[in-house]
Formats: C-alpha cells, structure tokens, sequence
C-alpha cells in the first residue's frame, strides 16, 4: 500500500511582500521566488503584527509556510498558511 502524504512550502523572505485587502478581513500575499510567484491569504490581525515586528525590529527575516495548492502556469497558492517574523541578530 502507498503511503499516504502532505506537500508543504517555506519561503523565506527579507522585504515586505506585495499585498491585497480581500474582502473576507485577510491580506493576500504575493512573493516572487525561484521563478514562482507564491500566493497565500493571511488574517489582517496577523498581517499587522508582521508590519508592526518589521518596524520594531533592526534586521529582520520572514517565513511563509503552507500547504501546496493549485498552480497556475508560474503562480502556485498555498492552503493554510501561516506567516512568522524572526529578528535577526546583528
């Protein structure tokens, strides 16, 4: 029997990523990567906390992480994503 699995994404990211306010209180998230644009949906409380960390911090880096969705020619959605902030240090 073949096991059953779950594909997940990580691109790490240092500048803000391009956004959209979507109708249902979530930011859509577009980040260029490897010749991929990488699209996901984030709740606008999260998407604020990102911005407020990225101006509190000196040298910052992020990371969004979800589920492979859909592709569409060089544009793949992740399901379920999540976005974190890590300070770097210097």
């Amino acid at each position: 029997m073949v096991a059953k699995g779950r594909a997940e994404v990580s691109i790490k990211f240092t500048g803000i990523p391009m956004t959209r306010q979507m109708p249902n209180s979530r930011q859509r998230i577009e980040i260029f990567c490897e010749g991929y644009t990488f699209v996901a949906e984030v709740k606008n409380k999260s998407w604020t906390k990102i911005l407020q960390s990225a101006r509190e911090f000196p040298a910052w880096a992020g990371g969004l992480s979800g589920k492979l969705g859909e592709q569409h020619g060089a544009t793949i959605y992740l399901e379920e994503a999540g976005l974190q902030i890590y300070e770097k240090k210097l």
